[in-house]
């Protein structure tokens, strides 16, 4: 970096790349550590990376002649810097709130951010106005022009849910901050001035113009996945944003038809609902991948898709999605979905994780050579990976929907005995059955006891509001509920023999039917 800052010969164009390769490693390392990082640490992480871009973006500059007519890809250093910025202020989110009129150092660095990224989106739109194209792939981790537009709408989303997740003695000065913020980039900008308006609505005109933000980017370029699940944030969080003062999810009232109509597909009945019909986008066929998230690499990528071209950033987002998903399908009670997911996780191979500990098995002679299926791991036995959390999350999400229905007891006695099937296909699904010689040991014994094997719970639950209602007793002993689990489990192997019986019978009768 010295000699090409020195403009020694042969080196004068390697300043801003040597530069820019060190500000990417340095923001890397923010995301992805080997151990969790401080604030300070991060903080200082992000002002050397942003020092580094910036030292990029002026040797970058400079090597234009001002009488030439090339233009510089400026716009790539300035989206590195904005989320250095970004990161910065990210760690400030807890400062405290002056009393004086002194803006805090949150607010600033979310400014400059922001600053950043509608330069980096002003610029990249005069490059495509003399008639060039931005060198990206389509369906990865660059969007073109359509990144800048996004990546100021979803900061402004950002700062809006951030100011509505504080005290209620500094909500008010929280929602003045993230107003002030979030009013000086505009997707539409409103046609009538919003000063003199009520603090609550000019944040939910704000809030509405990030949303059609968010949703031009998904009509810019229909695989730009993150838009989706952003777009989907925002109307779950609609109801906060219409009332930041409410205390708990039953607290929440209805948003005003009014307020909707400003917002396209957002229901004033369920956010839910709204937020599902823009989610499913990402899950509307079968993917080996599980969702709709693709990886693209150009032969020269730019520092932002160097940051999300590896296997740890592409599992993450898989499972941002996907977690985001399970919840949702959760609230919209879709146990369907939930299946289909469950099956899907199944059928997709191990993962490296997975596959470390499933090797480590068969060196120590405690794992048969001969499971290869991750379907049929024991899912007590700690893991990681992505499959593992996957397959334990949907689960206990199906089992939480399960044994809702069977406790508000709204069905008939019919379909109470089918939910007593499923949930005990839930808990084989752990492929552990209670003879195991795990359920003797001290951590499973402790999460049975503390309720946190979701799958036990439930399947018991039900036993006993189904076939044993008169018993109003709570166990909480681990021997109490291992009793209780093994006549559960007599009582839905029984269930289960009986409904193949009921289903090879009906076979039976349509294939009479079809006979001439």
């Amino acid at each position: 970096m010295h000699l090409s800052k020195q403009k020694v010969n042969g080196l004068d164009g390697i300043y801003s790349q040597v530069a820019e390769t060190f500000g990417t490693a340095l923001y890397d390392e923010i995301g992805f550590s080997a151990r969790k990082l401080s604030d300070y640490e991060k903080r200082r992480k992000a002002v050397l990376a942003a020092n580094l871009f910036q030292c990029s973006l002026d040797s970058l500059r400079s090597s234009v002649a001002e009488d030439s007519n090339d233009c510089p890809a400026t716009w790539e250093s300035l989206l590195m810097i904005g989320k250095c910025y970004e990161k910065i202020a990210n760690t400030l989110r807890d400062e405290a709130f002056l009393e004086s009129e002194r803006t805090r150092m949150y607010e600033q660095f979310m400014n400059q951010a922001l600053e950043s990224y509608n330069k980096a989106r002003v610029e990249a739109r005069a490059f495509e106005e003399d008639g060039s194209s931005l060198d990206y792939q389509g369906g990865g981790s660059s969007h073109g022009l359509v990144e800048f537009t996004y990546r100021v709408h979803a900061t402004r989303l950002k700062v809006l849910i951030s100011s509505i997740q504080v005290c209620s003695e500094d909500l008010q000065s929280s929602l003045s901050e993230a107003s002030r913020i979030v009013e000086k980039y505009w997707f539409e900008k409103p046609t009538a001035p919003i000063e003199d308006k009520p603090l609550q609505d000019r944040l939910w005109i704000s809030f509405a113009d990030v949303v059609k933000g968010l949703a031009s980017c998904r009509k810019g370029s229909p695989f730009f996945h993150r838009s989706v699940y952003r777009h989907a944030q925002a109307f779950l969080w609609a109801r906060f944003i219409h009332n930041p003062r409410v205390e708990s999810v039953d607290d929440m009232e209805q948003i005003p038809s009014e307020k909707c109509s400003l917002i396209e597909g957002l229901e004033s009945g369920s956010n839910y609902n709204s937020a599902e019909v823009i989610l499913n986008a990402l899950f509307d066929k079968k993917r080996p991948q599980l969702v709709a998230v693709w990886v693209t690499t150009p032969s020269s990528p730019t520092p932002f898709e160097t940051i999300n071209d590896s296997n740890r950033k592409f599992d993450r987002l898989r499972l941002k999605y996907i977690s985001a998903f399970i919840e949702l399908m959760y609230c919209c009670r879709k146990h369907d979905q939930l299946n289909l997911l469950i099956k899907s996780v199944n059928a997709t191979p191990r993962d490296l994780p997975s596959f470390y500990d499933v090797s480590l098995g068969w060196d120590l002679n405690c794992m048969n050579k001969k499971q290869d299926c991750h379907a049929k791991d024991n899912l007590l036995m700690p893991s990681f990976g992505l499959t593992y959390f996957l397959k334990r999350f949907a689960n206990a999400a199906l089992c939480r929907i399960l044994v809702d229905d069977v406790k508000e007891r709204n069905t008939t006695e019919r379909t109470l005995i089918e939910t007593f099937h499923e949930l005990y296909n839930c808990f084989l699904r752990l492929n552990c059955p209670p003879d195991d010689a795990l359920w003797q040991t001290q951590h499973v014994r402790r999460q049975l006891e503390i309720g946190t094997i979701l799958e036990a719970d439930a399947l018991c639950i039900a036993y006993q509001c189904i076939f044993n209602p008169d018993e109003k007793s709570i166990i909480l002993t681990w021997e109490g509920k291992m009793s209780l689990l093994l006549i559960a489990c007599k009582k839905g192997h029984e269930v289960c023999i009986s409904e193949n019986d009921t289903d090879v019978l009906k076979r039976s009768r349509k294939k009479r039917k079809l006979e001439p």
